[in-house]
């Protein structure tokens, strides 16, 4: 039924804050069918082969706002009966304070869900989104607003049983009778050069990782895939969201193990499952995103020694000091990035204890 404090609501908007977002622009595909994208000076990648979710529903004229490599999202899922503007304010600046990857440009279009039997959107919300300029509202079913107006679009979507879509940013693709959530990940430049590549999740089902072989133009080093950290804010496991970088002598499913060694890389298959240990960290809630360089067959070499690929910049003194021994590329990064939490290698010989000792890492 309609709501009497709709009617009032848009005469509000004159004194909203004026909100510029950076433009959402396509860059490419990537090889196994994922695009990149940039909003403003931050690149993206957005997994469109397996989509975190698909909701139902009448979205037709949804559809005609928004072209076919998709649109930034914000999805907000609660278990509050009654949404309003402070609940949404703090949600977001929360997003804005907590989270790396997360930024207002993924406010051009917003989807809310609630836990809760008949959650109601009051006007004092619909104030907030508008002050944004979102065009685009997506409302799970369960909401008994309805009858909304004005320079917005309301579409209503309705979500399986059980399901529950992780708060956070998304690219969406919206058709005519469904939209699709698709994850994004920040590709943070390895400007220190300890990565061999970037990974991820699939999300196939199957937990099989992706190497992200992308190299843009502008940049001439890897690009490193990280997800939000909101997307595990719900998680309860002691390592849910931290995002950990393995060395190149350990399998993870779908991608190449070279042992530090090009030689050994052309004449091994990509691994068809992964190592124990790197399982257990996954189980535990820790995020995989990338492989590490590391000495050759993970010997005792000085990196300055090491053949097959240039050697990992130690970010201490002047950035030409050695990493030291066979797992320098996760103490350099480590001590280089802000956004890494861990680095896993391996120990028979100081491969872990001088690199953390060189670059003033736990080790």
């Amino acid at each position: 039924m309609p709501y009497p404090f709709l009617l009032a609501l848009y005469s509000s908007l004159a004194i909203a804050a004026p909100v510029k977002r950076n433009p959402y622009t396509y860059l490419q595909p990537t090889p196994n069918g994922d695009s990149l994208f940039e909003l403003g000076n931050h690149t993206y990648l957005a997994n469109l082969q397996h989509p975190k979710a698909v909701l139902a529903g009448e979205c037709t004229s949804a559809a005609s706002l928004v072209g076919t490599n998709g649109v930034p999202f914000t999805a907000i899922t609660t278990n509050a009966s009654l949404i309003t503007q402070d609940l949404l304010q703090s949600t977001i600046a929360s997003f804005l304070g907590g989270d790396d990857v997360y930024s207002e440009d993924f406010l051009e279009g917003i989807y809310l869900a609630s836990t809760a039997e008949a959650p109601v959107l009051d006007s004092s919300a619909l104030t907030y989104l508008l002050s944004f300029k979102i065009s685009q509202i997506f409302l799970d079913t369960k909401f008994t607003t309805r009858n909304i107006s004005g320079p917005l679009t309301v579409t209503y979507v309705e979500a399986p049983e059980c399901f529950d879509l992780p708060s956070g940013p998304y690219v969406a693709q919206i058709s005519s009778t469904s939209v699709t959530f698709n994850e994004v990940y920040l590709l943070y430049i390895d400007s220190y050069r300890d990565f061999l590549f970037g990974a991820y999740n699939s999300n196939d089902g199957n937990d099989t990782y992706n190497a992200l072989g992308a190299f843009l133009p502008r940049f001439w080093d890897p690009m490193i895939p990280v997800p939000s950290r909101i997307y595990s804010w719900g998680d309860d496991r002691p390592l849910a969201g931290e995002r950990v970088a393995i060395k190149d002598l350990f399998d993870i499913k779908g991608l190449q193990t070279s042992g530090g060694s090009q030689a050994w890389a052309h004449i091994t298959p990509i691994a068809n499952g992964t190592a124990p240990a790197v399982q257990r960290i996954i189980d535990l809630g820790g995020v995989i995103v990338g492989k590490y360089k590391l000495a050759q067959f993970a010997s005792g070499a000085n990196p300055w020694d090491w053949q097959d690929e240039h050697y990992p910049f130690n970010p201490r003194g002047d950035g030409w000091l050695t990493c030291s021994a066979s797992s320098s590329g996760g103490g350099c990064s480590i001590a280089a990035y802000d956004w890494l939490d861990y680095a896993i290698g391996s120990d028979t010989g100081s491969s872990m204890r001088r690199p953390a000792a060189v670059s003033g890492t736990y080790g």
